[in-house]
């Protein structure tokens, strides 16, 4: 874990003499001289390791500067794996949530450091094909684990808006297009109203991950299954079956034969995780389930939209921060799912 760090960038650096004496009196068993790190990468969310006293810890926060009211929820984040760490559900311990801009500038939040892989090539490079279906079926369980919490005895129950999640996510997504789109696309054209029209009456909700992958999941470090789901920021009620089709587009063309047979089996994931959720005590299904049509249709609009340059208002609303653009397009990034 300690090898995907760095040294804090300048833009990030905080009084680390001030999160010491914050967990000092916040965080139980804490102990030692506090050393921070940053991790490397594209998050959102500024994200340390943070050590003392022989204990490892991370520590993700808002990012400085002037941000949109809705972006960058840390606290968001905090309240869903809070509430999923109690019911054994595969997320880091969480111990303390700071909102007090005044302790290390941004509200933060402390979690448990979990050692392990994170995979981000989906083909598992290096690893032998019953150990690749192995972890994409350990994906599966989790996610009809997630979609069989019981959200409301969670304390959830206002953590979305339950109901008509197509619905909200198409009309979004469209908004998001129409702003992005610099030529006419005949078959977007044919999309846009097809898949509104498409949605069927029935409907269910769940408490959705909002961006859930291999990339998000950290993997044992020598068995194939998953030890905790990462990066909840775009978590919501949902329906759970847009989730499924979400992480099931498969990106295996060219791939050997013994890649694309242990990618088949995450690629039925949306049928499968529903055969897994019933297995499990998930609530009946619904009498009209949204298709694997629709909901891949969705998707793949969904991953368009990502692909499109970006206007300016886009970014601020993606990056949540207004007045510091970086260079527009191909930033990709879903946006959060509306409430």
């Amino acid at each position: 874990m300690i090898s995907q760090t760095a040294e804090v960038r300048e833009a990030h650096r905080f009084d680390v003499g001030a999160l010491e004496r914050y967990m000092r009196e916040r965080v139980e068993g804490f102990s030692g001289s506090l050393e921070v790190r940053q991790f490397r990468g594209g998050q959102s969310n500024p994200t340390y390791h943070v050590s003392a006293g022989g204990r490892e810890y991370v520590l993700r926060r808002k990012p400085p500067g002037k941000l949109l009211p809705s972006a960058h929820a840390v606290e968001r984040e905090y309240r869903v794996i809070t509430a999923l760490g109690a019911t054994g559900f595969p997320v880091p311990r969480t111990f303390a949530l700071c909102e007090d801009d005044a302790v290390i500038g941004t509200a933060f939040y402390v979690m448990d450091c979990v050692h392990g892989r994170v995979i981000i090539d989906p083909a598992i490079p290096g690893v032998a094909p019953r150990e690749r279906r192995l972890i994409y079926e350990s994906l599966m369980d989790v996610l009809a684990r997630l979609h069989t919490a019981d959200w409301q005895a969670l304390g959830l129950a206002d953590f979305g808006r339950p109901g008509n999640y197509f619905a909200r996510q198409i009309h979004r997504w469209t908004q998001q297009y129409r702003a992005s789109e610099t030529e006419k696309i005949e078959s977007m054209e044919r999309l846009i109203p097809w898949l509104p029209a498409h949605i069927p009456a029935g409907d269910e909700t769940a408490l959705v991950h909002g961006d859930f992958r291999l990339g998000n999941v950290i993997i044992h470090p020598t068995e194939p299954r998953v030890v905790a789901v990462l990066d909840w920021e775009l978590s919501t009620l949902g329906h759970p079956l847009a989730t499924g089709s979400s992480a099931s587009r498969s990106p295996c063309s060219g791939w050997p034969r013994s890649r694309r047979a242990s990618w088949g089996a995450w690629s039925r994931a949306p049928r499968t995780i529903r055969t897994r959720r019933s297995a499990a005590g998930g609530r009946a299904r619904s009498p009209t389930p949204p298709g694997p049509s629709l909901a891949r249709a969705s998707s793949a609009f969904r991953a368009a939209i990502g692909g499109l340059g970006d206007s300016s208002r886009e970014i601020e609303e993606r990056h949540g921060c207004a007045g510091a653009l970086p260079s527009a397009g191909g930033l990709g990034g879903p946006s959060r799912p509306p409430m």
